[in-house]
């Protein structure tokens, strides 16, 4: 079985937004009724459609992926200004020393410049011989400067549901443009691609996964 669901928090934040939504949609139409009309059902009805539309989608058939949307609004700092910033290299940069001074500089901060994460809010659920893949769309990068610093993200079947963060999947960007760009709640941020993978005919792995992201202890 493979699908993609919502992680608890996630829902349940959705939840709140729909209820606050939809009885102010519906709540005359509701109150004008004798009493016949069935709410219970079109409200189910309705909350299942809206999850759906928050899910994963391929956009055309035979697309391989699958489309992530940003869950809230995110601001994915330059790269290089916070570089120019951190160290205020700014006014000694010349010709002659650019190179030498801008190596510097990103040795000096690659610590404590991390990606930014993204978060999607969902978890994927799969067989125990497959993997979904996360990649970057295709026209973030000339559009946005943005980058996976990983180049592709590896969710394992064994990462859904695990005791750290029920295995709701992220996505990490370094931003190498000048201008810091932002991410907007419902925009798409990257795909994922579900594939078949192979283990050696000596494969010995014997310890079960607990944790989430970084679970390897690397």
């Amino acid at each position: 079985m493979r699908r993609f669901e919502l992680v608890k928090w996630y829902k349940d934040k959705l939840l709140q937004e729909f209820d606050k939504n939809w009885y102010d949609d519906y709540a005359p139409e509701l109150w004008e009724d004798d009493g016949d009309y069935d709410y219970k059902d079109r409200y189910a009805n309705d909350f299942d459609e809206f999850i759906n539309s928050v899910k994963p989608k391929r956009s055309h058939i035979g697309d391989a992926g699958y489309d992530f949307l940003a869950i809230e609004d995110v601001v994915i700092p330059s790269l290089p200004l916070a570089i120019v910033d951190n160290l205020n290299i700014s006014k000694k940069l010349t010709i002659e020393n650019f190179y030498d001074d801008f190596q510097l500089a990103f040795s000096l901060t690659s610590n404590s410049l991390k990606p930014t994460i993204v978060r999607t809010g969902i978890k994927a659920k799969m067989g125990d011989d497959e993997v979904l893949k996360l990649y970057i769309r295709s026209n973030m990068p000339n559009k946005k400067c943005l980058i996976l610093p990983q180049g592709a993200g590896i969710i394992d079947s064994n990462y859904y549901n695990n005791e750290g963060n029920e295995g709701e999947i992220f996505f990490c960007y370094y931003n190498l443009g000048f201008t810091d760009i932002t991410l907007l709640r419902g925009d798409r941020i990257g795909q994922g691609i579900f594939q078949k993978y192979l283990i050696t005919d000596d494969d010995s792995a014997v310890e079960t996964r607990k944790g989430g992201l970084g679970s390897s202890g690397e």
